[in-house]
């Protein structure tokens, strides 16, 4: 998510800095995201901005994406990572509320350290809970198929037929 305040990046730090020792591996990937470096904590790791193939292997080999932003205007990465079969922690704000709440994510509240930390530990809970975990994931993956490229030039394509 960057290393923009409104990205969340400092508490999703608080957060985990308070899950149990060894729970978890927090990887921070983004432009910026060094900005978050003075905040250090066991078990995370700053990487800064990398190529969007990397990005990508990184989300691809991640259990859980988080973005825990106070408003994010649209998400395109939550939808990549529902696309992808990953478990999404995500603040209820913006435009994740288009697609995103509990029946297909984790939802937190933006701003609250308190809020992402009962998140994350919810999701590390459905981790270990493949009967719970399988069938969130599939609703996820559902939600976004609207969202899908094809599908969404169809609608526009719709739309300005209408209109003109």
């Amino acid at each position: 998510g960057g290393g923009n305040p409104i990205k969340g990046g400092a508490e999703l730090i608080a957060a985990f800095a308070r899950l149990a020792p060894g729970r978890a591996r927090l990887i921070l990937a983004g432009r910026n995201v060094e900005r978050l470096a003075g905040l250090p904590c066991p078990g995370i790791e700053v990487l800064g901005e990398v190529p969007a193939e990397r990005f990508f292997n990184l989300m691809q080999q991640a259990d859980i994406v988080t973005m825990p932003s106070y408003d994010e205007p649209f998400g395109l990465i939550a939808q990549e990572a529902m696309a992808l079969g990953k478990l999404l922690v995500a603040s209820c704000s913006g435009g994740l509320t288009e697609f995103t709440d509990a029946d297909n994510a984790v939802i937190v509240r933006p701003r609250c350290v308190d809020s992402l930390q009962a998140g994350l530990e919810e999701a590390l809970s459905l981790c270990d809970k493949p009967s719970r975990l399988i069938p969130l994931l599939a609703r996820a993956r559902k939600r976004v198929e609207a969202f899908l490229p094809a599908r969404t030039a169809t609608a526009l394509e719709a739309c300005y037929d209408a209109a003109f």
